[in-house]
């Protein structure tokens, strides 16, 4: 975007975050909608203001009233919430309600031995599943957080000449820390390389009212909830 006349890339951007904070517009409207949603006697919603008000104020690819990528949406949704809460009390709701805490544990094929332990924490976590060749939510966990097999070099083991061993390590990411909603984007998109084109897979996916996600978390880690 073109910024005034003498005004820095960094003087617009703080403009912009003070002003959201002032307005708290996405907010307000956000606020709008939850409430009816949980104490509306309607039985249904209509979106219009809430989809202007996003529309005003999100940078999406296409306009609101349109599709939008879902991990896009929620992204950007979120950080412009955490941006109009900044300076009040609830400055850290958003990090607190959708913030994970995963780690990806490093294991070596032959012996099952600890070899590395990564984490990283997100203020907003959105889980990807993708849906092609699964018929359920559990299926499709089960191959997102399925092991990856990579042969690397071990840098507990060297030869004669002082160079890593290579050895094949089983990479696996885990929570530690579960964020208290769980985000979930069902990846309908693939790719049909016979054809040459991009696909959507539009057949049904089950999933379960309540979803156990014990078998995903790293209890090593910390307790994970």
């Amino acid at each position: 975007k073109i910024n005034k006349p003498g005004v820095s890339p960094e003087d617009a951007h703080r403009e912009k975050l003070n002003k959201a904070k002032a307005q708290k517009a996405v907010l307000r409207e956000f606020q709008r909608t939850v409430r009816f949603l949980r104490n509306g006697e309607m039985t249904y919603y209509d979106n219009v203001k809430l989809l202007e008000t996003v529309g005003q104020h999100l940078s999406l690819q296409f306009p609101a009233e349109q599709q939008n990528d879902v991990h896009e949406f929620l992204t950007k949704l979120l950080e412009q919430l955490e941006m109009e809460l900044a300076d009040t009390v609830h400055k850290g709701l958003v990090k607190e309600h959708f913030g994970a805490t995963t780690v990806e544990l490093k294991v070596r094929q032959h012996d099952g031995k600890l070899n590395n332990k990564k984490t990283e924490t997100t203020t907003t976590y959105l889980l990807s599943v993708k849906v092609e060749g699964i018929g359920s939510l559990e299926e499709g966990l089960e191959k997102t957080f399925a092991g990856d097999i990579r042969e690397v070099d071990d840098d507990e083991e060297k030869d004669e000449a002082g160079k890593p061993v290579k050895h094949k390590f089983e990479y696996k990411t885990k929570f530690v820390e579960m964020p208290t909603v769980l985000a979930i984007q069902l990846n309908r998109f693939g790719f049909d390389y016979s054809r040459g084109i991009g696909i959507k897979h539009n057949h049904r996916v089950e999933f379960p009212e309540e979803l156990d996600m014990t078998k995903y978390t790293d209890e090593t880690s910390s307790s994970s909830s």
